[in-house]
């Protein structure tokens, strides 16, 4: 059992004064950082509703990437993000343009030109999925495709690449090498989860950018197939 190292008495200032040496300062601002693959869906929303309000927050996310032997670290950040560094927005713009325009701001305002070409033909590819409605460009960070009420499919929006998450998939169906093989792309953009972006449902995520040689057609058809028309 551990033991105090202050009583109970002891006040903040006391503490600080006893730990620190007589010539400490405090620092005014304070900077929250994280860094990692992923972030938790909910983690998230609570990082991007303090960053909304003023709090320094920056978050960045990175996959590491093999090429033979050699090791790429491809990161980007995700909060704030950078359309929200720019300062030249005219006065009279919409504090949420995604409800305005939904398919512009994914495709103009999140995404660069050649990941914005990519995301609107999956998109459209997905599309033919006749058992999910969408895509419902709405939402500020991500596209949907709902059967119901329910999340199937997001595709979420990045600068220079975008992520498919397929939503309640039977994860003893997937073989990564298998779907990665259909798409044309590698296997290490491909990720399993039991808890996809802290949802607490099952999923499967496929990491998509310009150049990779994805076939577009492949995503819808390995969407229906994980997903199936009748999955609820």
């Amino acid at each position: 059992m551990g033991t105090e190292i202050y009583e109970d008495e002891a006040t903040f200032t006391e503490v600080l004064d006893e730990f620190c040496n007589e010539d400490y300062t405090l620092n005014q601002d304070q900077r929250i950082v994280f860094v990692g693959e992923s972030v938790r869906e909910r983690l998230d929303l609570v990082l991007r509703w303090l960053s909304d309000r003023t709090i320094d927050i920056t978050v960045i996310e990175f996959q590491l990437l093999e090429d033979g032997d050699r090791l790429y670290l491809d990161a980007e950040q995700t909060v704030p993000t950078p359309e929200h560094t720019v300062t030249d927005v005219s006065p009279d713009t919409s504090e949420e343009p995604w409800k305005e325009d939904g398919e512009s701001w994914h495709l103009d305002e999140r995404s660069d030109d050649d990941t914005a070409e990519l995301v609107a033909e999956v998109t459209t590819a997905l599309r033919d999925l006749e058992f999910l409605d969408g895509p419902d460009w709405g939402q500020k960070h991500y596209v949907s495709f709902k059967k119901g009420r329910r999340l199937r499919i997001a595709v979420r929006t990045k600068r220079t690449l975008f992520h498919v998450d397929l939503y309640d998939v039977d994860l003893e169906s997937v073989d990564p090498d298998a779907v990665s093989a259909a798409l044309g792309i590698p296997t290490d953009a491909i990720s399993v989860e039991d808890d996809l972006r802290g949802s607490g449902r099952t999923g499967v995520r496929i990491t998509c950018r310009p150049g990779q040689g994805l076939d577009v057609g492949a995503v819808a058809e390995q969407a229906r197939r994980l997903l199936g028309d009748d999955s609820g």
